[in-house]
This record gives structure tokens, sequence and C-alpha cells, in this order.
């Protein structure tokens, strides 16, 4: 899997990206979850998972209810009136899934099945318990199976030893029709008792196994998982050091590059980093002050040439002295042949200023000295 993609978890039935057919119920029946559910923690993931195990629970119920309601409306009976109780108590059950309570949810389907098996098997139609309701006595099975969408692996524990109690109770203690009685006394009596207890005892028991061998490889299926998630994590947090470091160090040569540039001489140069960069306010500060630097040296090449011109005039003046000869005066394009000029053409209108201790030479050296600090 490459870096910086996300791989979505292909639940169906128990989560994140249920079939279409049963999404319109989940919208009616289950916790709502999150746009991005995939971020949320184990807990509370395991929590939407069985939210939705639980409402598809109340779907089958709420199918055989329907299926059953019909027939009852014909028999003549008040079965009709129960099953119609027991839809609504599905219903409810549904309501209270949605709203994340989960348990109660849980115990009124459970609820409402074993009343519904109770009802059949302890309060039989005319009080005996006859041939014909052998076939309800199974019917514990079916409640047992829908717990195992209900509650936890040891809860399935829990309900086929209630289902097994309501049984023996039923056989042992339900009034039984004359035939029935009967057939107790036959070789297949013990076989009419018999399988009705284990077949319960061998489903409550494999379900039970089963159960926790799935809870075992969800918790290790959640797990892997995380554990590809935090691989994936420090895979990016790895790749956005690396290129974080590379942006340095591209950073920090366009820096040393730019510097030496200045330094020899191409007063232009500028350090190039876009706005987004790490450097990008340290290559703006440098680039300030080479610019003030620039901007220093245009301001004092005018103070340097107007000194080189005076330095010119001196040596002439020099020179002349110690040759004897009239001094040829240079033409440095500055002030100074201006001063010059205006000084020779009205020689009588200078007046020689006062001496203010320090001598001409010593002005000039204190001068050179300074332009030599610059």
């Amino acid at each position: 899997m490459s870096v910086g993609t996300r791989q979505t978890v292909p639940y169906s039935i128990t989560g994140l990206n249920p079939y279409p057919w049963i999404r319109w119920w989940y919208g009616f029946a289950a916790a709502p979850a999150p746009a991005q559910v995939e971020e949320l923690p184990l807990k509370e993931r395991e929590f939407l998972r069985r939210s939705k195990l639980i409402s598809i629970a109340l779907l089958i119920q709420l199918i055989e209810m329907l299926a059953g309601l019909v027939p009852a409306l014909h028999d003549g009976t008040n079965s009709a009136y129960m099953i119609l109780v027991n839809i609504g108590f599905l219903v409810i059950a549904a309501l209270c899934n949605r709203y994340r309570k989960l348990l109660l949810a849980g115990l009124m389907a459970t609820v409402t099945v074993e009343m519904g098996i109770a009802s059949l098997i302890i309060f039989p139609p005319g009080g005996y318990l006859g041939v014909g309701n052998i076939p309800f006595i199974f019917l514990p099975i079916q409640a047992l199976m829908i717990s195992v969408l209900l509650f936890p692996s040891w809860g399935i524990l829990v309900m086929g030893a209630l289902n097994l109690c309501m049984t023996i109770a039923a056989l042992a203690l339900v009034p039984k029709t004359a035939e029935f009685q009967a057939l107790l006394h036959t070789p297949a009596g013990s076989a009419i008792i018999g399988i009705p207890i284990t077949t319960q005892i061998v489903c409550a028991l494999i379900s039970f196994i089963v159960i926790t061998s799935l809870q075992e490889s969800l918790v290790r299926a959640d797990k892997a998982e995380e554990v590809t998630k935090l691989q994936q994590v420090l895979a990016e947090q790895a790749s956005r050091e690396l290129q974080t470091k590379r942006e340095l160090e591209t950073g920090i040569q366009e820096i040393v590059s730019g510097l030496t540039r200045f330094a020899n001489g191409e007063q232009q140069a500028r350090i190039r980093l876009g706005q987004g960069h790490s450097l990008w306010p340290v290559a703006g500060s440098i680039n300030n002050m080479m610019g003030r630097f620039t901007r220093l040296r245009e301001q004092e090449k005018p103070m340097e040439q107007t000194f080189m011109a005076l330095q010119a005039y001196l040596t002439a003046i020099r020179m002349s002295k110690v040759t004897g000869k009239r001094a040829s005066l240079p033409h440095t394009g500055t002030e100074i042949d201006t001063l010059v000029e205006e000084l020779l053409a009205n020689p009588s209108s200078v007046e020689r200023p006062q001496q203010n201790g320090l001598h001409t030479s010593q002005q000039e050296n204190r001068y050179v000295s300074r332009q030599d600090n610059w």
C-alpha cells in the first residue's frame, strides 16, 4: 500500500459499508455512524457493529411476526393481538437501538421472543400439551440463534440455560393429553424428551464456540488494522521529515550561494526561496540586509569620488611645490572642479581661515583613516 492512501475496510453486514438492500433499515434501527467512521477507536467501531447486528436480529423477528400475523387473523383466537403487541415491542427496541441503548434493545428483543415461545409451550391451546405441540418444543433454539446477534458469547450460554430450564419445566409440569401420555410410555418417549434437550445443549455449545472464535478473530483483525494504520502514519511522518530535510538542505544551499555571490561583488544578488519554504523568513531578513548594504554603498560613492578628487588636487599642488613649476590641475568631474575654478577666478575674495589647532595634513590623515575604516 502506497504512502498517503487510505484503505477502506470492506465491512458488509457488520459495519462500515453495508449492502444497499439493508441501508434503509440501518438508517431506522441502528445507531448512526459518522462520516469518517474508519478513524474511530476500536471500542466505538465495535459498538456500532453490535448495533447493526441487533438491528438485523430485530428485522428477522419483525419479518417472522408479520409472516404469522395473517394466519393469526383467521384462526379465531387472540394470537393476532399478541403478535401485534410483540411487533410494538420490536419497534420500540429498534428505536432504543438507534439511540444507543443496545442492552435495553437486546433485552426487549429477547423477552419478546421468549414470551412468544413460552406462550406456545407452557400455555398451549386448550391447556394441554399434545402430540401436535411437539415441534414447539424445539422453538427455544430460535431464541438461542437470535441471542447470537444480541449478546456477547457468554450471553449464549445464559440463553441456552434459560431455554433448557423452560423446556424441562414444560415437559415435566405442563398437563399433557392422554395421547401424549401414552406416547411417552412407548420406546419413543425417551427420544421425545431427550432429543429437544440434547439439541438445545449442542446448539448452545456450538454457537458459543463459533461466536467466541469469531469475536476473537474480529479483535485480531481490528488490532491488525490499527497496526497497519500506525505503520502508515509512521511512514507518512518519515516521508514528511525526509521532505523537510531535503527542503532545508536546498534552502541552506541557496542561502550560501546567494551570500557568496554578494560577497564576490554581485550587488544585485538575492536569495530566492518561495514563501512556503521553511527558511523563507530567514532568507527575507538576509535579503533586506543585503539591500540596505547596497543602498548604503550607493550613498557612499559620491563621497568617495569627492575624496579622490581632493587627493588629486592636493597631489598636483604638492608636485608643483617640489618641481617649482606651475601646477597642472586635473579635471575630476566632481564639485571640486567648480570650487577650484571659482577660487582661481576670484582669489581676492577668499580669506584664509583661522587655524583651529589642527594642521591640514593632520585633517587629511584623519579623513583617510576614516575612509579606510569604511
